[in-house]
């Protein structure tokens, strides 16, 4: 079995299966995709299947590896949701407690040893981490750069730390210590071809698939403004499509046709 560090490698023979549409029958070997987004699909990477069947041998080790240690997970808005929703589906020992974190409150990197902290949007996961010691499981989509999880890693280790020093912060009433006996990352999807050389540390234990550098949509990761999370499979788009503004043409045609058809079922 693949190394739960590295994963299962995708990189060098990289298999693309065929993508038809959602509404029609589809052969051996091929995958629906709903048929407005059809277009954008070069070919699926990942079929839902073959996601599924990983996320139940990842969550076995994660169970054997923190047996009786209360794990907290910590799953990034917005793109693991799906992962982890479908990933606690196959808890056997674990009861998944956990609590969803916004990236954005973050920013993308640690600049001068300052750490923004929105405390608003983690009242939560303090309660969950007061005065216990958990280890706590990061739960992302995809690891590329490393940028944003390296800083929310550093927020989580040195929790503590991080609400002491901000001055904004000074009206936060403490109850007790926050910081987690350990911090770990589970991710669906790690692309070490994008990996920033001071992100290479990351503590990254738990990985689905490690893939090439390509530009993969669906299955809770979005191709554009929020778009395509819902698609079953993990797909790669096509060449045409990888220019922001023609995704932002494609999706307000695919906008008008809808409202187009919700008219005229109205009529």
């Amino acid at each position: 079995m693949a190394s739960y560090k590295s994963g299962i490698d995708l990189r060098k023979e990289p298999h693309l299966h065929a993508a038809n549409p959602y509404a029609n029958d589809y052969t051996d070997g091929s995958f629906k995709v709903r048929e407005d987004l059809l277009p954008l699909v070069r070919g699926i990477l990942l079929p839902n299947y073959r996601i599924l069947e990983r996320e139940k041998e990842l969550f076995a080790r994660i169970e054997r590896d923190y047996r009786g240690a209360d794990p907290l997970f910590i799953p990034i808005l917005k793109g693991a949701v799906r992962f982890s929703q479908d990933m606690f589906r196959f808890s056997k020992e674990i009861d998944p407690d956990y609590e969803f974190m916004p990236a954005s409150s973050y920013g993308t990197r640690l600049e001068s040893g300052s750490v923004r902290l929105n405390l608003a949007e983690i009242t939560r996961l303090l309660e969950k981490l007061e005065n216990r010691k958990r280890p706590v499981i990061i739960v992302e989509d995809i690891v590329d750069t490393g940028n944003t999880l390296s800083h929310i890693v550093d927020v989580l280790t040195r929790i503590d730390d991080v609400i002491d020093s901000q001055p904004e912060l000074k009206g936060f009433r403490r109850k007790g210590r926050y910081e987690p006996s350990s911090v770990t990352i589970c991710t669906m999807l790690n692309k070490p071809a994008r990996r920033k050389d001071a992100n290479k540390d990351l503590p990254v234990e738990y990985v689905g698939f490690t893939i090439p550098d390509l530009w993969v949509f669906g299955y809770g990761l979005d191709v554009w403004d929020d778009k395509s999370r819902t698609i079953d499979h993990l797909c790669v788009i096509k060449d045409e499509w990888k220019d922001p503004a023609n995704l932002a043409e494609f999706f307000r045609e695919v906008d008008e046709r809808r409202k187009k058809k919700t008219t005229k079922k109205q009529d």
